[in-house]
């Protein structure tokens, strides 16, 4: 296979599997409408696994195909674009200062935990079983902490219903929008096993590092609904929704996609760039913190964050 054709095909797979995503995000919230769940747990759970579903399962199929260090890139990257990417549309358009509210206490605190945590099982250059457990276990917890504090708040005024749109073809059948949510995992599955072929085909005619191929184009692509998602809020102004996204998934990408994959199989990260990544993956979450700190230099500070993340894929690009 030539290289253009291994390049096309990867950007193609990520297309589909990016579509995959979001229908079946788009479809677990109308179902989750439908039987009467809270739209707060339906953000702390179904939007929140939804969006990081590309990240979990391109890790997963890099993990069971000895290619670990996409994985990793994809964590690393992922997270840096949610942060840069993200950080930089909102403080472009002109985001204020965040007050760290009850809602975003809980998820800071975790963002911090699991940080050191995933960089402490990192440092050895292997995640065991084990330790893919206890990384399992922070995430389960923090679930849990969020349902309740969503049970806590008072319940919402009912969204009105409008029919689901599939390509068109509009419906409001509960048994035909769970059968797309069922072929959405399903293409979700299969996609993401190609995106990880396709991947490690490119990497090998670029004669690049296959962490380089993670960090960029496969973590670009999966961080997509979280920007997406961004842009959304930023529409309707409703800037502490985009922050939150982007806090929970991070998290779930440290936790979720860094652990799972280590309950199947030790997880060898070993790497030359490994102390660089850690850092990298360090920084990302401390940025975060810019909007509950800073509301001034907006412009000057989304600028930052672009050229960060540039920065970051010159580096790793170099040392590919």
């Amino acid at each position: 296979m030539d290289l253009f054709t291994s390049l096309f095909l990867l950007l193609f797979v990520l297309i589909i599997l990016i579509s995959a995503a979001s229908e079946m995000v788009e479809s677990s919230i109308y179902i989750a409408k439908k039987l009467n769940i809270p739209k707060a747990i339906i953000g702390a759970t179904i939007l929140a696994y939804g969006t990081s579903s590309p990240e979990i399962l391109v890790s997963l199929q890099a993990n069971l195909n000895n290619e670990a260090s996409i994985a990793l890139g994809n964590v690393i990257g992922s997270n840096i674009a949610n942060v840069c990417i993200g950080m930089g549309i909102l403080y472009f358009y002109g985001i204020k200062k965040l007050n760290i509210k009850p809602d975003f206490t809980t998820s800071i605190l975790f963002l911090i935990l699991s940080t050191f945590v995933v960089i402490f099982h990192m440092s050895d250059g292997v995640i065991a079983r084990h330790e893919g457990f206890v990384q399992i276990g922070m995430l389960i917890a923090l679930n849990v902490l969020l349902i309740r504090e969503a049970r806590n708040i008072e319940n919402e005024a009912q969204v009105t219903f409008s029919d689901y749109s599939f390509f068109g073809y509009k419906t409001h059948s509960l048994s035909l929008i769970s059968l797309i949510l069922f072929f959405s995992i399903i293409i979700l599955i299969f996609s993401s096993n190609l995106v990880v072929i396709y991947a490690i085909e490119s990497s090998a005619l670029l004669k690049i590092d296959a962490s380089f191929i993670g960090l960029s184009i496969i973590a670009v692509g999966t961080s997509l609904p979280e920007i997406l998602v961004t842009i959304a809020s930023i529409k309707k102004k409703e800037f502490s929704i985009a922050v939150g996204n982007i806090v929970g998934s991070n998290i779930l990408n440290m936790l979720g996609v860094l652990g799972i994959p280590a309950l199947f199989s030790t997880f060898d990260i070993s790497s030359d760039d490994l102390n660089y990544q850690m850092i990298f993956l360090f920084l990302s979450s401390v940025l975060i913190f810019l909007p509950f700190i800073i509301d001034k230099f907006r412009k000057t500070i989304s600028v930052v964050y672009f050229g960060l993340y540039l920065f970051t894929l010159y580096y790793f690009g170099v040392n590919a």
